[in-house]
């Protein structure tokens, strides 16, 4: 059973996480507040359980409220507060980003157009802000409100008519809320409709069965306030609808019963139920009981509940009555109060329209100066974008040419790197081979050693007259052994022999060539001298003559010199 109900609660959550002003019991309380003008209430609920709350959208939602709080207070700073609460909502609309919180800001706005009578900005903000509504499923109660305030607010509007259809709409979505206060508020302007805008005989019973059925729904609103404000529209708009169908005797009941559901508490009530009886009898020819009546009401009128605007009516409809009564100096007397209240209201009505005006001009002007910024920075947006999408390319391109840069050094020192090792490797490989040919340079010497001991030995032995030719053998394994020597050298440098001619200043005998082919051999002197068969000094002397011929600088060593030569 707990699995079933455990997906059940997952199945509605995303209705519920969607529904706001259906099942808000916050909000429909809230509404209930301001509409029986129980502010106090409706301002602690406001700040508690919406400006308060960690939700986004219900501090929205309590801003929204609160312009329409300020709206109803007579406090001398309420426009400004008015203005402050919008720009919060719009504000924190602008961090959520949601749709549905644009709208409660748009309904804020409804409100307060409609307080400064601008009726232009008025539709644009109730069209706005019920297109958004309109798609969520359960806003019917929001919907419901606007309708019902843009009903109230075009019987206002002298240029403007009240169409049926809204107030049907209005009706409709006060159904499907399923709020009572709504709902009997909605049938009560149906009801008005018929009997303002459509006052013929066929029309009394359509207005009057609008207006009871407003009046079953009424009983049930629990809180007593607000169901004393919905039934006194009841008993007013019911007892007016038999007084222009001249049915006095039904007008009559119908407000005395309206008197004994109030108490002492509910001035505006029964000042206009009593002013209504007083009227009543002035359109039955009862100027005596109407009086009666009137003064009662005057009674009233001294409480706060009543207004000035209110007081205006009832001090005329004195003075008519005396007037009618030929009691003229008492007709002045009321005439007078009515004239002094008009200008007292007037002059209220004034400084709060200029006050209004001036907050409103002043917003206007921040929200012009605003927009003339916003166009300012739009014109160099472009270039804004430009340049950083060019600094964003440039270095993209940077990047990647140090990317670039970057491979290719590791590249450029790898390849330094194989080259260094294959020098390495080369000079390796030429020591090996230069030291290969001291090895057989000293093994042929050592050979050419043992040729000259055994050829003196033949020098000793061998008959004279063959001495030439012994010679000759000798010289000709000389240079026998230096060809071999010759050879090893060139398969290391090939252009050695023929670089050591190029730099000789004089051409190289083949004696010379054996020189240097010894000391490029590392061969000190003593092994040259054994080599060639000559004395060490000789070996000297023949060094020094072929610095001269090789052009080898002063102080520069011959060894070194032949052994680094570029070849």
């Amino acid at each position: 059973m707990k699995r079933y109900i455990s997906i059940l609660i997952l199945l509605l959550l995303p209705v519920f996480s969607l529904a706001q002003s259906d099942v808000d019991k916050d909000q429909q309380e809230l509404y209930s507040y301001l509409y029986s003008g129980q502010l106090d209430k409706a301002k602690m609920l406001i700040e508690n359980n919406f400006l308060k709350s960690g939700n986004k959208s219900r501090q929205i939602i309590g801003y929204a409220y609160l312009t329409q709080y300020y709206t109803l207070t007579d406090a001398r700073n309420k426009d400004i507060e008015v203005i402050n609460s919008i720009k919060k909502a719009k504000k924190i609309a602008t961090e959520t980003g949601k749709e549905i919180d644009e709208a409660y800001v748009e309904y804020a706005n409804t409100m307060y157009y409609a307080k400064i009578n601008k009726w232009d900005l008025y539709v644009k903000s109730f069209v706005k802000s019920v297109n958004i509504f309109k798609k969520n499923p359960h806003e019917n109660f929001v919907l419901a409100v606007l309708y019902i305030g843009k009903v109230k607010n075009t019987s206002m509007n002298r240029l403007e008519t009240v169409n049926l259809s809204d107030c049907i709409l209005a009706n409709k979505f006060a159904l499907l809320s399923g709020n009572s206060l709504l709902i009997s508020a909605t049938y009560y302007d149906i009801g008005t409709f018929y009997n303002t805008f459509a006052p013929k005989q066929k029309h009394v019973d359509s207005t009057i069965a609008a207006y009871n059925k407003g009046f079953e729904v009424s009983l049930k609103i629990k809180d007593i306030e607000v169901r004393k404000k919905v039934q006194f529209y009841y008993y007013n708009n019911v007892g007016i609808t038999y007084a222009n169908n001249k049915e006095y005797s039904k007008t009559l009941q119908i407000f005395n019963k309206g008197l004994q559901t109030y108490d002492y508490k509910d001035k505006f009530y029964i000042w206009s139920l009593l002013t209504n009886i007083g009227y009543l009898y002035v359109l039955m020819q009862d100027n005596d009981t109407a009086l009666k009546y009137y003064q009662k009401a005057e009674i009233v009128s001294t409480d706060k509940q009543v207004t000035d605007q209110n007081r205006i009516g009832l001090y005329l409809n004195i003075s008519k009555l005396y007037e009618k009564m030929h009691l003229f100096d008492k007709a002045l007397v009321y005439d007078k109060k009515a004239r002094e209240t008009i200008i007292k209201e007037d002059k209220r009505l004034y400084e709060n329209n200029t006050r209004s005006l001036d907050t409103f001009y002043q917003t206007e002007q921040e929200k012009n100066i605003l927009e003339e910024k916003n166009k300012s920075y739009k014109k160099y947006e472009i270039w804004y974008i430009s340049a950083i999408i060019s600094i964003v390319l440039g270095l993209i391109l940077l990047f990647f040419t140090l990317d670039y840069r970057q491979k290719l050094n590791k590249k450029t020192t790898s390849l330094l790197e194989s080259e260094k090792q294959k020098l390495k490797m080369e000079n390796e490989l030429f020591i090996m081979k230069q030291e290969q040919l001291q090895r057989q340079a000293l093994a042929t010497s050592i050979q050419l050693e043992h040729k000259n001991t055994f050829i003196n030995e033949l020098k000793v032995n061998l008959p004279k007259d063959k001495k030439f030719n012994h010679l000759l053998k000798d010289e000709q394994l000389m240079d026998n052994n230096f060809n071999t020597i010759r050879d090893i050298i060139q398969e290391t440098h090939p252009n050695f022999f023929k670089r050591l001619n190029e730099l000789a200043k004089n051409r190289l005998t083949n004696l010379d060539l054996k020189y240097v082919a010894y000391i490029y051999l590392n061969m000190d002197n003593i092994q040259i001298a054994t080599a060639l068969k000559v004395d060490p000094k000789t070996v000297s002397v023949t060094k020094y003559r072929l610095k001269q011929k090789l052009g080898v600088r002063k102080g520069q060593d011959l060894n070194t010199f032949i052994r680094t030569m570029n070849y």
